[in-house]
């Protein structure tokens, strides 16, 4: 159980993304969050009279903006593009996990896959780990001998472990760490075997982790040019979306659930224009690479909001060109290199400038303006955002999707226009395979063979610089130009 006494803070490596969530809390916890003095509400079975107090197309409860409603119009349409074919995916399972949540678990993962098909094939490997909580120890000692020393930097198997024996245990949530010894894209969730299926914050973790996928699939494992914002908030915008996709009623109870999450301003007081442009601003500013804490939570809502707002006035395939394009600021970037990061900073503000013809200072203002509404609009309705989904929409989950594992296919383990940008070549396999002039050790952010360009997720020499190229059409992202929506 979630103690809001104590204070939890998980020190993560910069090359993992994670989600957690206790089951008997609405409010989301991101990882690396010190837990916020937030109202918690104990979720239970939907009762009769529940249910006939709730309307399911609720008139009651507006549309916070238009940039909502847009945004959600345009992720039906792109799920309604989504693949039919079995994706190459290998669910490893622990023993013991409840036969419902295993199901929630698998189709939500398939539906994400063959959501993102318009930029990784489904062809493409991915192997995921689940487990309940009581079996967390069986997950770990099967996934941990797969990662590379990359992906298991920090500990933070151990640390999650750690978190449900001693003050959780029936913690929900997720890592995407960095593509293990045999290249392949991977990820886990975890949780209580009681965990509530109602939950909008709870649905959306395998949507979320398998956004990080394709953030890796795109940038080569890469978050270098990637602002806090984009890396969570995409993932949890989509993440919400999932939640919500049978149901207007249902997104709405999701997304005022999640604007609850925020933390308050770290200069005190609430939330407004201002404070969001210069928070995001700020952030921009002064980091190179993940942040932690309060911090972190910050940008999970707010980057959501951004995203949201780039999804609306842009489009799905605008928006993943330009993750594609941040390829080309890798090599200013160097692996999150504080000592480059203007160099780092001009790069990626001159792709975002040119993708979507408006600078980020701007951007971050019209952000500011549209998170004071939504964040006004998510504290009125909060206690509609605890609204258990069952009630508002059919089972997003209730589908009999399949897999197709297989083996790994393509020679290139990432995007074709990662290789592009990047020039590189003829990458070699980024393993623990006993060779030290290919492993990657990540301690401290440090590489064993930093001046090996050729190593997946290595920094890149300024030399192997290229000019900013943003001709990256999704046919060249997801490796089959003929049929880049299969």
């Amino acid at each position: 159980m979630r103690s809001l006494t104590k204070k939890i803070t998980l020190v993560l490596p910069l090359v993992l993304m994670m989600s957690t969530i206790s089951p008997n809390s609405f409010a989301l916890e991101k990882a690396n969050m010190v837990s916020s003095k937030k109202t918690i509400v104990n979720p239970s079975t939907p009762t009769a009279s529940t249910k006939s107090s709730i309307n399911k197309t609720n008139p009651s409860i507006p549309n916070p903006d238009s940039i909502f409603i847009k945004a959600y119009q345009n992720f039906l349409t792109q799920f309604k593009e989504k693949s039919k074919t079995p994706p190459n995916i290998t669910f490893h399972i622990s023993p013991g996990i409840n036969p419902k949540l295993l199901n929630m678990m698998e189709q939500e993962v398939i539906a994400a896959d063959q959501f993102w098909s318009f930029v990784r094939d489904t062809n493409r490997p991915v192997e995921v780990y689940l487990a309940d909580d009581t079996h967390i120890d069986d997950l770990i000692s099967n996934y941990e001998p797969t990662l590379t020393s990359q992906g298991k930097a920090g500990g933070w198997l151990e640390d999650i472990a750690n978190r449900i024996k001693t003050v959780d245990p029936g913690l929900f949530g997720g890592g995407s760490p960095a593509y293990d010894v045999n290249n392949h894209a991977n990820f886990m969730l975890h949780s209580g075997n009681d965990s509530q299926y109602g939950l909008g914050l709870w649905t959306q973790t395998p949507a979320h982790e398998y956004t990080h996928t394709v953030q890796r699939y795109l940038l080569g494992n890469n978050f270098s040019p990637l602002y806090d914002w984009e890396i969570e908030g995409q993932a949890d915008y989509i993440g919400a979306s999932f939640a919500g996709r049978n149901s207007l009623a249902a997104f709405k109870a999701t997304w005022a659930n999640l604007m609850n999450t925020i933390p308050n301003p770290p200069t005190g007081g609430t939330w407004d224009a201002n404070k969001i442009a210069n928070w995001l601003k700020s952030d921009a500013i002064n980091t190179i690479g993940p942040r932690t804490g309060a911090a972190s939570e910050i940008a999970y809502v707010l980057g959501s909001i951004a995203e949201e707002y780039l999804f609306a006035n842009y489009g799905f395939q605008k928006v993943m060109n330009y993750y594609g394009d941040l390829a080309a600021s890798i090599p200013h970037c160097m692996n999150f290199d504080a000592s480059h990061f203007q160099e780092c900073d001009n790069s990626r503000q001159e792709i975002f400038q040119k993708d979507f013809n408006l600078s980020l200072e701007n951007f971050y203002q019209k952000i500011g303006n549209l998170g004071q509404i939504e964040l006004q609009w998510g504290a009125k309705y909060k206690k509609f955002g605890t609204t258990s989904l069952l009630l508002l929409e059919k089972t997003p989950w209730a589908t009999n999707l399949k897999t197709q594992p297989k083996p790994d296919p393509l020679s290139q383990p990432f995007a074709p226009s990662y290789y592009t940008l990047t020039a590189i070549l003829n990458p070699l396999p980024n393993n623990d395979n006993g060779n030290t002039n290919n492993q990657n050790t990540n301690s401290d952010n440090q590489n064993s063979n930093q001046n090996n360009p050729a190593i997946p997720g290595n920094p890149l020499p300024l030399s192997n610089s290229l000019p900013i190229n943003n001709s990256n059409p999704l046919s060249n992202l997801n490796g089959n130009p003929n049929n880049p929506t299969p």
